[in-house]
């Protein structure tokens, strides 16, 4: 073992920057025939770096699925959590390492899909942010719609918040078949609305998308500082966002304004954004400049 660098003294010693033991440094590098002499001079599976993570964590963020399997028949405990309250699957889906995420599923269920983090996330928010369907459908089909329900404790994101965040058009398609429109109804702390984090962002199809299953409703809805898609859209300079909630929801959503009297021109204003200002003009008249 010494020869092949994995352990120094102890085959539990912590090694590295990173103070891994010998399995976990294995695990990141899916060395089986390393874990195998580990295995017999008698490692502990459940050892863990400094940040919590375990064999089975780096493993699963590197995809190695025949290092996972290896752990999980000499006893790893697949409910371990790091600093941050991951487990592997945690890992796995947030990587899009579909096999490894299949394997752990088929083994454990609904109950290794419903673990959450420190912040309340599921892996599913985790596959929902990053866009890994073939995972998210996987853990989709154990956890069903209560897991894909579920919202983080301490900022309130939801699946659909994630993805809209992130522009996952498919990832909301697939979130509303299996929930039905309600998902898009969840708001993140705040009042923050799947509208109002698409458009942030710029993610016309994804406002396309909420506008035809949520109406004006959910374009028009503001957050708890009475800030609207419109005003995030102006400031981010969001050209084609804007215009389009303007078509939906009218004139009435470019002139809100939000509680600490910050108007669309204002934001726009405030980040020199001059094509967003002339359109609202445009649209407007010189009154929203005021």
């Amino acid at each position: 073992c010494k020869r092949r660098g994995i352990v120094i003294e102890g085959v539990n010693e912590p090694n590295g920057v990173l103070g891994e033991p010998g399995v976990v440094s294995c695990g990141a590098e899916g060395d089986v025939a390393g874990l195998k002499m580990l295995l017999l001079a008698g490692c502990d599976v459940n050892g863990k770096a400094k940040d919590e993570s375990t064999a089975l964590h780096r493993a699963s963020m590197m995809g190695h699925l025949s290092y996972v399997s290896q752990l999980v028949e000499a006893g790893a405990n697949v409910f371990a959590k790091n600093k941050t309250g991951e487990t592997c699957l945690h890992v796995a889906c947030q990587m899009g390492h579909f096999r490894v995420v299949e394997y752990l599923v088929k083994k454990y269920g609904k109950k290794l899909c419903m673990e959450e983090m420190s912040t309340g996330a599921t892996c599913a928010l985790l596959a929902c942010r990053n866009g890994r369907m073939k995972a998210l459908k996987c853990i989709g089909e154990a956890g069903g719609k209560e897991l894909l329900m579920k919202v983080a404790g301490s900022s309130g994101a939801s699946c659909a918040a994630a993805a809209a965040g992130q522009g996952r058009l498919e990832v909301l398609e697939y979130l509303v078949e299996k929930c039905g429109k309600e998902i898009l109804m969840l708001m993140v702390v705040g009042n923050m609305s799947c509208a109002y984090l698409a458009s942030q962002n710029g993610h016309i199809e994804c406002v396309r998308f909420l506008a035809e299953l949520g109406g004006t409703d959910l374009l028009m809805k503001v957050t708890d500082k009475g800030v609207s898609c419109a005003h995030r859209a102006c400031e981010q300079g969001h050209l084609k966002v804007l215009r389009f909630l303007k078509e939906a929801c009218g004139k009435d959503l470019l002139m809100k304004v939000a509680g600490d009297g910050l108007s669309c021109a204002a934001a726009a204003a405030g980040q020199g954004r001059l094509e967003v200002l002339e359109y609202l003009v445009e649209k407007c008249g010189k009154e929203i400049l005021m």
